[in-house]
């Protein structure tokens, strides 16, 4: 028997090829002794999982069985353990992003656990998160919403594929204290960009602002012990980042990134 595999296909399936290879083998032995029960049980799979109310689920279920057809068309009956890790994969999909940016809290319900995750893993002893507030600035959530319009319906046009809402992370942004108030009401701004900002603390990788993605430790060097820290929602679009690093990326456009959470933390060092 000929079979040709995809194996981007099987990645999805959470299968290797050998056990792809089993599990053919195995079904074709199956197919072969109960022929006549085949669309039987099948119909009672799909039945089960159309009564847990998610048809979609249900049909995209179906289309893997399709894809992986054996030439003769007769649909192999996968196990229920591989429908229910692909059930597992869909839903998980479903829920991981949120379809829309309403607010940082809907957006990140968990913003706490991540924010405190971050910073701890890198300074479990020397870092102690005291409190952390949302102080989401409407006029600017309303600024970052409508950039986030903007570069779904470019990235729409230019038929890219690219999912906007994966783009959006959460980084971390380090500021003396004295400018917490004004970066509050007015968003991150860019040295000379409609205003009469120098620049204080230089512009190593590139001209605009700065945030930490993953380790939180230059951030901590510019809050200069004022014990205040940013977490901004950022839209990572290639157009507006003059530098993406692991560790950070540098925005060129200020309505790119919200400041959404105040960190105030004590240092032990």
């Amino acid at each position: 028997m000929d079979i040709q595999v995809d194996e981007n296909d099987l990645k999805e399936m959470g299968l290797s090829i050998e056990e792809y290879l089993q599990m053919v083998s195995d079904m074709n032995d199956q197919l072969l002794k109960y022929q006549s029960n085949i669309d039987m049980e099948t119909k009672a799979t799909d039945d089960a999982i159309v009564s847990d109310g998610d048809e979609k689920v249900s049909q995209e279920l179906d289309n893997d069985l399709k894809d992986h057809s054996e030439p003769n068309n007769l649909k192999l009956n996968l196990s229920k353990k591989a429908r229910k890790r692909k059930e597992k994969k869909l839903n998980l999909s479903n829920i991981t992003t949120p379809l829309d940016f309403t607010n940082p809290t809907q957006f990140w319900p968990n913003y706490e656990e991540i924010i405190r995750t971050r910073i701890t893993k890198y300074f479990p002893v020397e870092i102690q998160i005291v409190k952390i507030t949302n102080i989401t600035n409407q006029k600017l959530l309303k600024r970052f919403k409508s950039t986030i319009e903007s570069e779904t319906l470019r990235v729409k046009k230019e038929k890219s594929g690219i999912n906007i809402m994966k783009s959006i992370e959460l980084g971390l942004h380090g500021t003396e204290s004295s400018n917490i108030q004004n970066i509050i009401d007015n968003g991150l701004l860019i040295p000379g960009q409609g205003n009469d900002l120098s620049i204080r603390n230089g512009q190593a990788s590139g001209f605009g602002i700065y945030i930490s993605l993953t380790d939180p430790s230059e951030s901590i060097h510019y809050c200069k012990g004022g014990g205040k820290m940013l977490a901004c929602a950022v839209l990572l679009s290639s157009r507006y980042i003059a530098s993406h690093f692991n560790d950070y990326a540098v925005i060129r456009d200020e309505s790119f990134v919200l400041p959404c959470f105040l960190i105030e933390f004590t240092e032990k060092w």
